[in-house]
């Protein structure tokens, strides 16, 4: 967590830095009417930082470089009268709400509001200062973008893998519990597994929630996910119900027990290796297909067991498509 707060510190500290080089830039080249300019441009770059815009830069510099050149120009009309501005900056606040309002969790309202409302306190009086307020509102988006593919670039992937690896080790401290603790305990420490077992499913359920997040934060656009997502949120959903179902065994010091749990550990730190690496073979799909064969006969009357085969067989199909998708992906790029 320290680590994740250092480097959010320091990406907020270059952002700035770049931006008082914008703002002095702005004040030299376009003159100190303009500099407010250079304030909104920072105040939107640290605002939209927590929130991956890489996913599609070229879409989203455009959607910017629109919304900077919509305020300038009403906030340039709303001053031609005071009657007439009242609706104008009703209007146009509206319509800035209502378009970026979309994410509950993200405010990309406040960069666009703050800065209309800068504009209006540092108006322009002439056509060719109008020119150069667009100017320096066009600059502004981009700016965004570039900070965004600098500072930002493969973030929210580093963040999914992260928490997937967190919430493998989080199954495989289920499963090391599970061994470890005594069939015949007595009714105080199974209040205690019980106890144990509610704080490892919050700590999965966190772990989710922050791929889920990260992933709909991603999002290419305001209702769709691409494949490569929707795939890994059917992932997290089978490592949740593995997770479930886990909790839900009872040993009876059964050594087939014993020998599908320590499998199912090797299956766990394999796919662990290959998460960390980014790095998906068809090898793997064959080792969980060889264990849910190898296990099958002996569970089938066994319900909790028989669970986590079926989930297991779930978690196949996913990296199947998973592993198809990248392939085509590599295909698709050396043809290009």
């Amino acid at each position: 967590m320290q680590k994740v707060l250092k480097n959010e510190y320091f990406l907020k500290t270059i952002i700035f830095i770049l931006g008082v080089i914008v703002f002095l830039s702005y004040w030299f080249f376009l003159g100190n009417i303009n500099a407010f300019v250079g304030v909104a441009v920072v105040k939107g770059a640290l605002t939209l930082l927590n929130k991956d815009l890489t996913a599609n830069p070229i879409k989203n510099s455009l959607i910017f470089l629109v919304a900077f050149l919509y305020i300038g120009i009403f906030s340039y009309i709303a001053t031609f009268n005071i009657f007439l501005g009242l609706f104008i900056n009703f209007f146009a606040l509206f319509f800035i709400t209502y378009n970026f309002v979309s994410d509950l969790t993200i405010s990309i309202w406040i960069p666009f509001v703050l800065g209309y409302l800068y504009l209006l306190v540092k108006p322009v009086n002439y056509f060719y200062e109008f020119k150069e307020r667009l100017i320096a509102l066009a600059v502004g988006s981009l700016f965004i973008i570039v900070s965004q593919l600098i500072l930002n670039k493969d973030k929210s992937k580093d963040k999914i893998k992260s928490n997937f690896i967190l919430l493998l080790d989080s199954i495989l401290n289920e499963i090391s519990t599970l061994k470890n603790e005594d069939v015949l305990e007595t009714k105080r420490l199974k209040e205690s597994k019980e106890y144990r077992l509610e704080n490892k499913n919050l700590k999965v359920t966190t772990y989710l929630d922050s791929i889920v997040a990260t992933i709909y934060n991603r999002r290419t656009s305001f209702f769709y996910i691409d494949d490569n997502d929707s795939i890994l949120l059917n992932l997290s959903v089978c490592l949740e119900r593995l997770s479930n179902s886990i909790n839900k065994i009872k040993l009876t010091n059964c050594s087939k027990e014993e020998e599908f749990l320590s499998d199912l550990v090797n299956l766990i730190n394999e796919m662990k290796i290959y998460i960390k690496k980014d790095n998906y073979y068809s090898k793997f799909t064959i080792d969980i297909e060889s264990f849910s064969n190898k296990y099958s006969k002996y569970f089938k009357d066994n319900y909790s067991f028989y669970d986590i085969l079926q989930n297991i067989e779930m978690l196949k199909f996913s990296l199947t498509n998973l592993i198809d998708l990248k392939n085509k992906k590599r295909v698709d790029r050396k043809s290009v």
